[in-house]
């Protein structure tokens, strides 16, 4: 709720400043609660807003869910407003995050409990693995585990090429930018990852890594986690199931 733009409309009418606002805010990921304090604000709200697009509650209405049960007399409102397909918040394209996502329990647990194993997630597109990845690395940050500063997620998606070197690169600067890791190579980087490990071996979560399983680094990247340098948790898919880190 804290990221729900949230308008409170007082005065006997809605003065064209506030409507221009809210058309503003009316963006295809956003759904406004229009509070209205007069009967003259909701009518209004409801004539010049798309009322399938926001929430836009009367004044009756607002008393009703501060003196009720408010989670469920504002759902009830929702679906009386809005069409159901509007008001899912999964998207295809972004990993669930928060409350949206659920269940999983036992693979996540499996990567806090088994902290020594590397895992590899592999499956077809919009299953939930890189949900799966940030809900752990959320869940240890939340448990405030001292290992958190030595965990880190990379996503290859954002990888400019698949070549050794500038996978390599990629790697060392978002475990440690610096200017070391800006010449990084596929050659050098098993001693950067013994280097970066001295205190704890690295926790990597990589994801998409079918981009990167033919390079050197990351053939480097298996022989880090055989010398305990890091845990690897890698995602991908159908090309991950067909390679192993060398």
């Amino acid at each position: 709720m804290h990221e729900v733009l949230c308008v409170v409309l007082g005065g006997a009418s809605l003065d064209q400043a506030a409507t221009d606002l809210l058309r503003r805010k009316l963006t295809p990921a956003s759904l406004p609660f229009i509070l209205t304090l007069s009967e003259g604000c909701y009518r209004q709200a409801k004539q010049l807003l798309p009322n399938d697009r926001c929430l836009i509650l009367n004044p009756d209405q607002i008393v009703q869910v501060l003196r009720n049960a408010a989670r469920k007399l504002i759902l009830e409102y929702l679906l009386q407003q809005i069409p159901k397909a509007r008001l899912s918040p999964y998207n295809l394209l972004r990993p669930a995050e928060g409350g949206m996502f659920f269940g999983r329990r036992t693979e996540v647990a499996r990567l806090i409990n088994d902290e020594a194993t590397s895992f590899a997630i592999a499956g077809p597109g919009r299953i939930g693995k890189t949900s799966l990845l940030q809900r752990y690395l959320v869940e240890m940050v939340r448990r405030r585990d001292p290992r958190s500063r030595y965990r880190f997620l990379i996503n290859f998606f954002d990888c400019n090429d698949t070549y050794g070197d500038t996978v390599a690169r990629f790697i060392a600067m978002h475990i440690a930018s610096s200017a070391t890791s800006h010449r990084m190579t596929a050659g050098g980087l098993l001693n950067f990852l013994n280097y970066q490990s001295k205190d704890a071996p690295l926790d990597l979560l990589l994801d998409e890594v079918d981009l990167v399983c033919d390079s050197d680094a990351f053939k480097a990247l298996g022989a880090a986690a055989r010398l305990g340098y890091c845990r690897l948790v890698l995602s991908g898919r159908g090309v991950l199931l067909k390679s192993q880190p060398a």
